[in-house]
């Protein structure tokens, strides 16, 4: 007899279906690509990003310090012109060359037009991850739990940072605690949210990435490519 997999069983109550943006549903990182447009536009910027690279960029490789990696640069990229930030995020959201991953959109919008929770959490500011599901166009806006700045010393730094085990938090910071039902990810940084689901769901064709999210996560972990 056939099974339905678990993630389409009825429940007493909708399914808690969490998805990760960048990577799984569009192609690409719309966080970097907006703060390296933000760096790139004048050349002090440029200039001053240049000298901050060295320390900054070894923070962007740890977890523990990817935080302040980014806020340094996004602070660069913000200051002096703090007010124009939210408008600047909506332009590169609406003109950001997105392209659909199909795999996973199929199934967001399938979990979606059956009434499931569907949250979508991704490190990409909120900001930039609303103008990217505006244009997915799908039956019903999902949840957004994403990363979010806050003001200091004249730009922007990032307030809460939602990759990693940082995720699951800012989920159940916002009401979404683990365990989830079903959870999708592209990325190895996101193992403690594919660990918190019981169908984890890895959305890859890298051997390298499948290999070890598998080590991480066990036997039980599916994989779908892109």
């Amino acid at each position: 007899m056939n099974r339905q997999p678990r993630r389409h069983r009825r429940m007493s109550k909708p399914a808690c279906v969490v998805y990760d943006l960048d990577g799984t549903l569009v192609h690409g990182d719309v966080g970097h690509a907006f703060i390296k447009q933000l760096l790139t536009d004048t050349w002090y910027r440029m200039l001053l990003a240049a000298i901050v690279t060295p320390l900054l960029m070894p923070l962007m490789k740890t977890v523990r310090w990817r935080k302040l990696g980014i806020s340094g640069f996004l602070w660069v990229a913000s200051v002096g012109r703090a007010s124009r930030i939210p408008g600047l995020a909506s332009t590169c959201a609406a003109n950001y060359p997105m392209r659909i991953l199909p795999a996973a959109t199929k199934r967001l919008r399938a979990d979606l037009e059956r009434g499931e929770t569907v949250v979508v959490a991704t490190g990409a500011l909120d900001l930039l991850a609303l103008g990217l599901l505006a244009r997915l166009d799908l039956p019903r806006q999902p949840v957004l739990v994403a990363s979010t700045i806050r003001f200091g010393w004249g730009g922007y730094v990032i307030d809460r940072q939602c990759n990693g085990a940082d995720k699951v938090k800012a989920l159940a910071d916002d009401g979404y605690p683990a365990p989830f039902d079903c959870a999708y990810s592209d990325a190895m940084i996101d193992w403690p949210l594919l660990a918190a689901a019981r169908t984890p769901i890895l959305v890859s064709d890298d051997a390298e990435t499948i290999a070890a999210m598998r080590a991480r996560i066990g036997a039980h972990l599916e994989i779908i490519a892109p």
